[in-house]
Parts: structure tokens; C-alpha cells; sequence
């Protein structure tokens, strides 16, 4: 059994590759590093090697030789692959990874259980290091080679999980393959390369051309055809596929780049064969037949020999029982090309009803690839508003920021002419673009929603516009006077309904926390947190006068009056066991451990103590930089903002 191995084991004698198709014609010196990578792998000091290259320069036949020879010297080969499309979930190829070594719902459940728990940044660090240390254990089994595919169409977030995972592979019999298309990538995969071993991939030379001409000609060409097929090609082992299957096929004329090629091989389909091949690349690269019959509105009789043309004619390759792929991401990218754009519409709207059924079915369909087919369908239409807000949440659940933040561009995109709609995509697309890290954007974004929902006297959205602003400002530097003027016109505008009053407070607490931080108006912002406080404990919300209170002991912070605030935070601490809010009781012990500093009282040890050992223990960066900057016997600060 695999899974039986001992450590010792990967020590062992690394055998040749194991028997079957040749290796790659002409990289004999490509294939040497990668079988140094394996090997690596297999001794437990793993490693990572990037191939680079144009489409169809031959990096996915190097991963196929790689997996093959890792197969052989006792190591798990495990593939995932970027998905250039749309529409994939975020993490896309390491649930794939994580599938092929029975691991497939470890991203999904740790990312839930991750999100409930912890703030965004710092629950995506523990989702990181909990997904590494399951690899890292996995090897410790039986070595393993993880081979990502098409690294340049992956998801940011699936690049930073790699990022994490290359740091930590020297400790592990773990070694990662990977290819991307050049040049240029992007500044998450560029980081990766920077830590790895990156092979650029060049056309093959004139006598390995005439050898893979040969495997598909079934004879060697004469040098003149093959120095013709080399200058045309520049050695692309695809492009020289191609060609050579054309001249199988007793075709002429044959152009010098791979489009005109593509456009000879859809020439000899039949009609039918070429309707399927489009209606099959606007579903995807895999595909069940089934859909693409169901997309066209056929019987599915016809529709298998259609695309059993195709396969005969090497554009298509079975997949699995009853579905196919296309053979090289050329093919497909042709195909959908190829059809006119009200074609193209129809074809993704046909597929995406037809999706949506089965989703409701209850089949496996994401809702990112439902919320792609209806944006290319129509971008502005409430389909793609739909589901881009649906996609947004689910990616957010799965702390896929930057792929939410995606979605919900979409879904402004076709937000339509609601301005109820429109303010609260922005509201969520500016949440979205905060939790990645994009701060700036993100205030401009509250900005927008607040320009938006002022113009629509819309009340309730200026306020929590306002909120959103003010969370921003109280992270980063953001111009105070602007936090002043979006908060009091928030605070003007809201009526002093009962159904108003809990965002009413909040807006009067950040408002009285922004006044007194900034000096601005100290004499106010104690007027307003008073205010706040005596009207939420009115109304019995305690997680509103938690908020006010908060405010409030901002609002007091001047000399004299540390036994006053020591009340305060002592009713914070109560509230927070009340609720069982583990943030706002580490907040509570700051506050006091502060406080009764500032009275002299010794207890303010006991106090700094307990705020360390909460802090210490939560995942979240900010409460464990503030336990370590008040760490010693130093004082625990001199005032106070929320950590």
C-alpha cells in the first residue's frame, strides 16, 4: 500500500522512467532537471521548477514525462490546472491537487471553518499554513510531485498558496512542476518565479523537428519539407504537429502561423462537426456531451458523431465516459473565435440556463461558472447581476478576496438602473476590495456608494457607506475632515425612527471616535458618545452599546478621567462575556490594563496579562503586534485606539 511507506523509503534507488510513449523529442536537457526534481523530491529536500513558453512550445508534454517518471520512482504525482475560461472557484488547482491525493474537500472545509473564526487576512494565513502542513504530511507517506498546468491562467489566490508552499519545501519530499505561458507574468506569479528554477522553453531544433514529423507522418520527411515545416514553425513542437497532420492529410498551402492552421483543420469538418465544436468551446476545455446536445437543442445521437469527427480528426480527445476535451487550448480558443458575437451570446446563455437546471437538480455546478456564462451572454442583464452576486458571496466565504472583488464588478456592471441595486453592489465590492488588502480603492469605492445613495436620498445607504469609510480610516491614514463630512451627514440624514436607531448609534459612535481622535472636537465627540450610549441602552442592543461604549471611552480620554474610563471598560468586559465577543473582551483588557495604569494600581498587570494571553492566542495580526509592542514591563500604551 502507498500509504504504508516508510520515511526510509524515499531514499531508496530512483529507477528509470517506467516503459511506454518515447520521451520528448529534442529536451533531453529540460527533462534532466525535471528528473532532478523528482529525485529531489524523493530524497525529501523537495523543490520547485517553473517551464515557460508560448502555447504549444511542448511545457504540458514535459509535465506528462515528469509525472510519468516521478510514477516510476516511487513518488504520488498529483496535477492541477489553471483555468483560462472563467468562471472557476478560487483555489481551483489545489482542490484539484488536493482531489488527486484524496484530499478533496480539505480546501473548502478548512476555508469555511477558517472564515467563521477569524479575521480575513490572518484566517487566509492559517488556511495557508494548514493547507502546506497536509502536503508537507502527505509526503512524509510517499513523496510527491505536484504538477500545475497553466500557472498564468490560475486565480491570485491559488498563486499565493504556492507562494506559501515554495517557502516551505526544502522541509518536505514534496517538489513542485509548473508552467506558465511567457513572458511577463503577472506580479503574483512573478513572486513564485522568483523563488524558483525557471526554464524558458525555445523551438526545437531541425532533426528533433523531423522526428516529431515523423511520429506523425510514419515516416521520416525529406529534409527540404522538414527545414520548409522548421522556418515556418520556429520549432513549436504544436505548430509542427499540426502542420505535419495537415500534410498527412494531403493538404497544401500550408500558412506560417498556427491560426491558419487551426483554420485548414476546422476546414475539413462537417458543418455539424463545427457547430458542436463551438457550442463545446463555449462550455469549457472538458465537456460532456450531453450539455453541448442539450446547448444546441439536438438529439444526442447526432451530436456523438459530430464530435466522434472531431476526435477522429484530433481536435477533441475523450475524456471520460460520454465526455471529451479539447486537445490543446488552441483548438478551443478557435472554435470560440471562430462564431459571431450574437451566436457566441446565445450559445452562453443557452448553456448557462441549461447549467442552471442542473444545479437545481442538484448537480455540482459553481456558481462562478454560472455567473460567467450569463455575463457573456449579457453583461447588463439581471442573470449576470444575479449570479456575479452570488459567485461574490460564495468566493468571499472561501476568503477568495480578490476573485469576489471580480464578481462584484461584474454584478455593478449590471446592476442596471436601480440605484438601490447600484449602492449596495458598491457597498459589497468596496467590503471586498478592503478584506484583499486594496485599501485606497476601497475608500473611493464607500466613496462612490456615498456619492450614489446622497443623490437618491437613500438614508440607510450614506450610512453604511459612512461606516465602511470610517473602518478604512481607522487602519489606515485617511484625511480626517473627509471621515467628518460623509459620518455627520450620515448621522444628519438618518430619521430618528426605531427601526433606524441601531445604524443611527453606530454612525454617532464612529462619528464622537473620529472627533476625539483627531482633536478635532473633544467637547462633541463626549456629547454625541454620551448620547449614543444612553440611547442604546435604552434599547436594550448590546452589540450597538458595546460600539458606543467603545466610542465613548475614546471620547474621555484626557487627564483625570481614568477612574471613569475604567468603568467603561469594565462594562465592555461584561458585555463581551455576555455575548461571548472574544475581540471585544482582548479590547476590554487594553482599555482597563490602561486605565488602571494611569490610576497607578497595580492590578493594571493582571489586566495587561489577560489582554496578552487572548491576544497571543487569536490568529489575527493586529491584536498580537499590539501584545507584542506592550510585552515587558513598559506601559500598555498611551492611548488607546481599537487594535
Amino acid at each position: 500500500m502507498a500509504r504504508q511507506r516508510t520515511v526510509a523509503s524515499r531514499h531508496a534507488h530512483v529507477p528509470p522512467a517506467a516503459g511506454g510513449d518515447a520521451a520528448p523529442v529534442g529536451r533531453d536537457d529540460l527533462l534532466g532537471r525535471l528528473r532532478r526534481a523528482v529525485g529531489e523530491a524523493v530524497a525529501g529536500r523537495g523543490l520547485i521548477v517553473l517551464l515557460t513558453g508560448e502555447a504549444g512550445i511542448g511545457k504540458t508534454t514535459l509535465l506528462k514525462e515528469a509525472a510519468r517518471y516521478a510514477e516510476g520512482a516511487g513518488a504520488r504525482p498529483a496535477w492541477g490546472w489553471g483555468w483560462p475560461g472563467g468562471g472557476a472557484p478560487g483555489y481551483w488547482p489545489w482542490i484539484q491537487v488536493l482531489r488527486a491525493l484524496g484530499l478533496d474537500d480539505q480546501l473548502s472545509r478548512e476555508a469555511g471553518e477558517t472564515a467563521a473564526d477569524d479575521a480575513p487576512a490572518s484566517a487566509r494565513f492559517q488556511l495557508f499554513d494548514e493547507v502546506t502542513s497536509l502536503l508537507l504530511a502527505e509526503s512524509r507517506i510517499q513523496p510527491v510531485v505536484v504538477l500545475l498546468d497553466d500557472l498564468h491562467a490560475a486565480d491570485e489566490p491559488s498563486l499565493l498558496l504556492l507562494d506559501f508552499l515554495v517557502r516551505r519545501l526544502p522541509a518536505g519530499a514534496i517538489s513542485v512542476i509548473g508552467t506558465y505561458r511567457g513572458p511577463g507574468p503577472g506580479p503574483a506569479l512573478a513572486a513564485v518565479a522568483a523563488r524558483a528554477a525557471v526554464l524558458p522553453l525555445a523551438g526545437l531544433p531541425a532533426g528533433a523537428v523531423a522526428q516529431l514529423m515523423a511520429d506523425v507522418l510514419g515516416e521520416r520527411p525529406a529534409d527540404a519539407v522538414t527545414a520548409t515545416v522548421h522556418r515556418r514553425t520556429g520549432g513549436s513542437p504544436l505548430f509542427v504537429q499540426q502542420v505535419s497532420w495537415l500534410l498527412k492529410d494531403g493538404q497544401t498551402g500550408i500558412p506560417p502561423g498556427v491560426r491558419e492552421a487551426l483554420a485548414e483543420r476546422f476546414a475539413a469538418l462537417s458543418t455539424a462537426c463545427t457547430a458542436a465544436l463551438g457550442a463545446a468551446a463555449v462550455i469549457g476545455g472538458r465537456f460532456p456531451a450531453g450539455l453541448v446536445a442539450r446547448t444546441l437543442e439536438q438529439a444526442p445521437e447526432p451530436m456523438a458523431e459530430a464530435l466522434a469527427e472531431a476526435a477522429r480528426a484530433g481536435v477533441l480527445t475523450g475524456d471520460a465516459p460520454g465526455a471529451y476535451r479539447f486537445g490543446h487550448d488552441l483548438f478551443r480558443e478557435f472554435a470560440y473565435e471562430r462564431l459571431p458575437a450574437a451566436e457566441r451570446a446565445g450559445l452562453h446563455l443557452g448553456t448557462g440556463r441549461q447549467l442552471e437546471a442542473d444545479r437545481a437538480r442538484g448537480a455540482d455546478v459553481p456558481l462562478a461558472e454560472l455567473a460567467g456564462h450569463f455575463v457573456r451572454a449579457d453583461p447588463g442583464s439581471d442573470l449576470a447581476h444575479e449570479y456575479s452576486a452570488a459567485a461574490a458571496r460564495e468566493a468571499d466565504g472561501r476568503l477568495a478576496y480578490e476573485e469576489a472583488a471580480r464578481h462584484w464588478e461584474r454584478a455593478l456592471a449590471a446592476a442596471g438602473e436601480s440605484p438601490a441595486t447600484t449602492t449596495g453592489t458598491l457597498l459589497a465590492l468596496a467590503q471586498s476590495r478592503w478584506r484583499m488588502g486594496a485599501g485606497q480603492a476601497a475608500g473611493q469605492t464607500y466613496l462612490t456608494a456615498a456619492g450614489l445613495a446622497r443623490r437618491e436620498r437613500d438614508a440607510v445607504g450614506l450610512a453604511r457607506a459612512a461606516l465602511g469609510l470610517h473602518e478604512i480610516g481607522s487602519r489606515i491614514w485617511w484625511p480626517a475632515g473627509q471621515l467628518v463630512t460623509v459620518l455627520s451627514e450620515a448621522l444628519d440624514a438618518l430619521p430618528e425612527a426605531p427601526g433606524a436607531t441601531p445604524l443611527r448609534l453606530r454612525v454617532m459612535g464612529s462619528l464622537a471616535r473620529v472627533l476625539a481622535w483627531h482633536g478635532l472636537d473633544p467637547p462633541r465627540a463626549r456629547a454625541l458618545a454620551a448620547e449614543a450610549v444612553t440611547q442604546a441602552r435604552a434599547a436594550g442592543d448590546v452589540p450597538v452599546l458595546a460600539a458606543c461604549l467603545l466610542a465613548q471611552h475614546n471620547a474621555l480620554w484626557a487627564p483625570g478621567t481614568a477612574g471613569e474610563r475604567r468603568a467603561v471598560a469594565a462594562e465592555l468586559a461584561a458585555l463581551a462575556g455576555q455575548t461571548r465577543d472574544r475581540e471585544l473582551l482582548i479590547e476590554a483588557h487594553l482599555l482597563a490594563a490602561t486605565d488602571l495604569l494611569e490610576l497607578a494600581d497595580p492590578a493594571f498587570r493582571a489586566e495587561l496579562d489577560g489582554f496578552t494571553r487572548l491576544a497571543d492566542a487569536t490568529s489575527q495580526p493586529r491584536f498580537r503586534y499590539a501584545a507584542l509592542a506592550r510585552r515587558g514591563s513598559g506601559p500598555p500604551g498611551a492611548r488607546h485606539r481599537r487594535a
